[in-house]
């Protein structure tokens, strides 16, 4: 898919990402944010339990893995920048709202969107061995609830 949203891609220079979407295609959506290394191709042992279930699997591959690029400026490219990727997909798949699952080094990108779109989080996240706490004391400050970001860009959404 090709993303266009500022600040991590433009029209003129669109972001491509992988991810997949499977299992149930009217089930509840589920983002999954995989750990370090890890693209979408493992979900795929997920796909026929998914289905059983009711779930619909979402899980997007991040900067520089599986087929998705690095973003377009140098200052898009962290992890809280990665919450608005995952919410353009969200928006072009038609989804509101979502359950988020993240593994080791998912975790903090999962937090950083759940926080960043509280509005679209269904439930209550999962964090399956998570790399970082969960707490305001983790040092993270995108992980501090109502965090102000010193971004200097403009986010267009």
């Amino acid at each position: 898919m090709k993303l266009t949203r500022a600040p991590y891609a433009s029209r003129d220079s669109p972001l491509d990402v992988s991810f997949s979407d499977l299992g149930s295609t009217t089930g509840t959506p589920l983002v999954v944010f995989l750990g370090l290394g890890c693209v979408r191709h493992i979900m795929g042992l997920y796909d026929e339990m998914a289905e059983c279930l009711g779930i619909r699997l979402i899980t997007i591959d991040r900067w520089g893995l599986g087929r998705t690029g690095p973003p377009r400026s140098k200052l898009a490219k962290g992890i809280p920048d990665w919450a608005y990727v995952v919410e353009e997909i969200l928006d072009r798949l038609h989804i509101d709202q979502c359950s988020v699952m993240a593994h080791s080094a998912g975790a903090p990108y999962a937090l950083a969107f759940a926080n960043r779109f509280p509005e679209r989080i269904r439930g209550n996240i999962c964090l399956l061995a998570p790399w970082v706490g969960g707490g305001e004391g983790a040092g993270y400050k995108w992980l501090k609830p109502n965090a102000n970001y010193d971004q200097p860009h403009d986010i267009q959404r």
